[in-house]
C-alpha cells in the first residue's frame, strides 16, 4: 500500500444528466470511501438536468468541501469527461458512473493497483 503521506490526489468525474433517482447513492458511496478527503475532489458535471439533480448535488456541495459542480452544456458523455478533466486537480482521475454505488475501498484500490501494476488504466466491478 502507498504510504499515507505520499497518496496522490485523485479526481472523481461523475458526469450525468437527469439523474435524480441515482446521484444521492453515487455520492454517498463516495463519501464512505476509505480514501483521504484531503487527497480527494469530486466533480459532477451535469449535462442540464431537467430534474432535481442539481439541486440534491447543490446540497452535496455545501456539506462536502470537495465536491463541485460543473455545467455541460453539450449534454454528451465525452464532452462532461473532457470538461472534468479540464478542471482536475488529480495526479489521477476515476470516471464514475452516476448510477453506482462504489465499495468503501474502491478508490484506495484503484489507486494502490496503479501504482503497484504501474498500470494506465484500472477499475474494478
Amino acid at each position: 500500500m502507498i504510504n499515507i503521506n505520499n497518496q496522490p490526489f485523485v479526481t472523481v468525474i461523475v458526469p450525468g444528466r437527469n439523474e435524480e433517482r441515482y446521484i444521492s447513492g453515487c455520492l454517498d458511496s463516495l463519501i464512505e470511501n476509505d480514501y483521504p478527503k484531503e487527497k480527494l475532489e469530486i466533480l459532477v458535471i451535469d449535462g442540464l438536468s431537467s430534474d432535481s439533480t442539481r439541486k440534491i448535488v447543490l446540497d452535496y456541495k455545501e456539506k462536502f468541501h470537495y465536491i463541485q459542480l460543473f455545467e455541460n452544456h453539450r449534454k454528451i458523455f465525452p464532452s462532461a469527461v473532457n470538461l472534468g478533466i479540464k478542471a482536475s486537480k488529480g495526479d489521477l482521475i476515476l470516471i464514475a458512473g452516476s448510477h453506482a454505488r462504489y465499495n468503501k475501498d474502491y478508490i484506495s484500490k484503484c489507486v494502490e493497483n496503479s501504482f503497484k501494476y504501474n498500470a494506465d488504466n484500472v477499475g474494478g466491478i
